[in-house]
């Protein structure tokens, strides 16, 4: 199959979508997104009767011995890694070992006007992050935090890592695995992810999941890229590639974090299930942008 790659924001992917299917003119075969794509299954097709290699299908290959998706259909949005998202990281040059125990030791005064954080009224890890700290902290941390800190607010994962990197904040909230995982492979020393934080039991499952259009041009190469997504070599390329965990049991995680992988028996927001994400989270971020004020 020949790939023609599109690299925009998922939000961006999702109305694209959405507006060729109801224009009648659709162009895309496959589209990655995040939660922002839930509550939007009419305009997909489903995926589960695409999925035939017997590598993909047997259930001795997944967790829980089945393929997750995140729609309550079980069947349109397909749910193939996931990793803990949310801790902060620190810049070690401004702060010192043990500064940071817990949530609320960001709200010290001494760091008021040093924090970064991606935006929170943007979807993706500024949404995601958002919604797991009002949930896991409340709307008074929020508060706190999100106002009372005077926190500085970035649409960019990599430059938020890049600005803690080079001391321009202490403190940076809202990245992604691979934005920090890239600085510290090109030899930047100075980057702690607080991964031992206390605060609160509750961390973040993220995820980034694909979905096929209703009239996809390329129905048949739509379903054979699919299956390789889901197979073995798929989600060896694809978890090195996001720096997420696989759910499939046979992928080698070499290289990849521990701290990102989901513990057996430890309970966790899923940020990307059906019910949370359009009925509790789009509540909690409402109220975050609420106190955060509306985007400019």
């Amino acid at each position: 199959i020949e790939v023609e790659f599109l690299g925009i924001v998922g939000a961006a992917a999702v109305q694209r979508m959405n507006r060729e299917y109801k224009s009648e003119n659709v162009t895309l075969d496959v589209v990655f997104s995040g939660a922002v794509s839930l509550g939007l299954q009419q305009y997909m097709e489903p995926i589960r009767p695409l999925l035939v290699l017997p590598g993909v299908t047997q259930p001795k290959n997944w967790i829980d011995g089945k393929i997750k998706f995140a729609d309550k259909a079980d069947t349109h949005i397909i749910y193939v890694n996931e990793a803990v998202f949310g801790w902060p990281a620190v810049n070690t040059d401004l702060v010192k070992p043990g500064a940071i125990k817990t949530w609320n030791d960001i709200l010290k005064p001494e760091f008021k006007g040093k924090i970064a954080i991606y935006d929170p009224r943007v979807p993706g890890p500024g949404v995601a992050n958002g919604a797991y700290i009002a949930d896991a902290l409340g709307l008074d941390y929020v508060k706190k935090l999100y106002v009372g800190q005077q926190p500085k607010f970035t649409r960019s994962g990599r430059q938020l890592v890049e600005w803690l990197a080079r001391g321009v904040y202490a403190v940076a909230i809202g990245f992604g695995a691979s934005d920090i995982s890239d600085f510290q492979a090109a030899g930047i020393k100075n980057l702690d992810v607080l991964y031992d934080i206390e605060g609160t039991s509750l961390p973040i499952i993220g995820n980034f999941y694909p979905h096929i259009p209703k009239h996809a041009p390329h129905p048949n190469a739509a379903a054979v890229f699919m299956n390789w997504f889901a197979s073995k070599p798929g989600q060896d390329a694809d978890d090195r590639a996001q720096i997420l965990w696989s759910r499939r049991t046979d992928v080698d995680p070499t290289g990849l974090p521990p701290e990102l992988r989901p513990k057996p028996g430890k309970k966790y927001i899923d940020q990307y299930a059906e019910d949370f994400v359009l009925g509790r989270r789009d509540k909690l971020i409402g109220e975050v942008r609420k106190i955060v004020g509306e985007d400019k």
